[in-house]
């Protein structure tokens, strides 16, 4: 079978994972298959990873850059979401030039997905599967909190339902558990064609943890709260520097800030509480991509993980991670993080930008109940292996290609 992956946006956890396995998965049964990115994709760090693994058995192909990253659910997602639009069908006609494709399989469904409800699909008559990473209009009705009612918001619900009824997507994939529900309790036209994919955990490599904790400087007293990813304003960086700093927050309690940097993140840095943080032992910052030697040891080292994200509704591979790991979380109220972690009972749920609320959520973890929460969500993250993602985004390509 011949299969293309559209994957164009560089970085960020969904391109180093979901297509990382995914390709495995393909290439161990035997499918012949062309990755189509950006030059900007294939530019990252994350790109010379897969190159690295898979070597001259991942081919590649170029589509054009047409700035994926986008601010979600505003006006200027429309905008962006044409202009994309019209990227994959460059690259596809592009790639068809010399490789005909059974299935296209797009990681990241959302860059396109409004106007592919609105002008069909940009690869031709070629059956398509795709993975949604963030859609909110569902989330009143499932009772998820998220602050909705933007114009997009208002016309999401009408481009979803016809989206599914275009005959070319076979198989549209969620790793959005209120997003399936939704669906199989609606039952709108093409509702078949939905399948939810737990998210990735797990590591792909082991750790000590006395020696990691040693190597940067932990005493064995210390509580650790990892907070990692790139780091934008949604990852709450202000927010847990603020928290950590605060004379309530125990004294015993670091941040471990880990992944690529931005202009945010060096302002933070820059702080007088993050300076006497730092100065004290109680910051400790790993810049720049994150290997996976590098992800395994952090988790080891850490108590608990930071995903008390600002802004941000969707769901976060990093809260499976730490469940994988029997790490209690620290996260935000609203949004997928908020209704997984409520739902799994493996943390405390906070309004970041209150630093009272994050202070009082440390001290749950690090001094009351952080290791039955942590416990709850290693049951949780139990279902979520790599390999039991890509067997099931596989299969769903599988039978999207008939």
């Amino acid at each position: 079978m011949k299969v293309a992956i559209f994957d164009p946006e560089p970085g960020g956890h969904h391109f180093v994972l979901h297509a990382r396995y995914i390709v495995r998965e393909c290439l161990a049964r035997n499918w012949e298959l062309v990755l189509v990115t950006t030059e900007a994709a294939r530019a990252h760090s994350a790109f010379k990873l897969l190159s690295s693994e898979f070597g001259e058995r991942l081919q590649t192909a170029e589509m054009p850059d047409r700035d994926f990253k986008h601010k979600r659910f505003s006006i200027e997602m429309l905008g962006k979401n044409y202009r994309r639009y019209g990227a994959f069908r460059a690259g596809y006609r592009n790639l068809t030039a010399r490789f005909s494709p059974d299935v296209v399989y797009a990681i990241a469904l959302e860059q396109i997905d409004l106007a592919m409800a609105v002008l069909g699909s940009p690869f031709e008559r070629t059956p398509v599967c795709g993975m949604l990473l963030g859609k909110q209009f569902h989330h009143p009705e499932m009772g998820v909190e998220t602050k909705i009612g933007g114009v997009i918001d208002r016309f999401s619900p009408g481009l979803f339902r016809r989206l599914l009824e275009k005959p070319n997507l076979k198989r549209l994939l969620t790793i959005d558990e209120s997003l399936f529900e939704f669906v199989r309790k609606r039952k709108p036209e093409g509702y078949e064609k939905v399948r939810y994919v737990p998210d990735i955990a797990g590591f792909a490599a082991a750790a000590d943890r006395s020696a990691v904790r040693e190597s940067l400087g932990l005493s064995p007293d210390a509580h650790g709260i990892l907070l990692y990813g790139v780091l934008g304003y949604r990852k709450g960086l202000e927010e847990a520097i603020s928290a950590v700093a605060d004379p309530g927050c125990p004294a015993n309690v670091c941040l471990i800030v880990a992944g690529k940097g931005s202009d945010y993140a060096e302002a933070q840095f820059a702080r007088p509480e993050a300076l006497r943080l730092r100065a004290e032992g109680r910051l400790i910052s790993i810049p720049g991509f994150i290997t996976d030697e590098q992800e395994a040891e952090l988790f080891a080292a850490a108590d608990s993980v930071w995903i008390g994200y600002v802004t941000f509704s969707g769901m976060s591979g990093v809260l499976v991670q730490a469940g994988s790991m029997g790490l209690p979380v620290l996260a935000c109220n609203e949004g997928l993080i908020g209704w997984m972690t409520r739902r799994r009972k493996c943390g405390p749920t906070f309004d970041p930008r209150s630093t009272a609320q994050a202070v009082s959520a440390i001290r749950e973890v690090s001094e009351g109940e952080g290791r039955a929460m942590g416990e709850r969500g290693r049951a949780f993250a139990h279902e979520h292996t790599p390999e039991a993602f890509s067997r099931r985004v596989c299969d769903a390509i599988e039978e999207a290609a008939g």
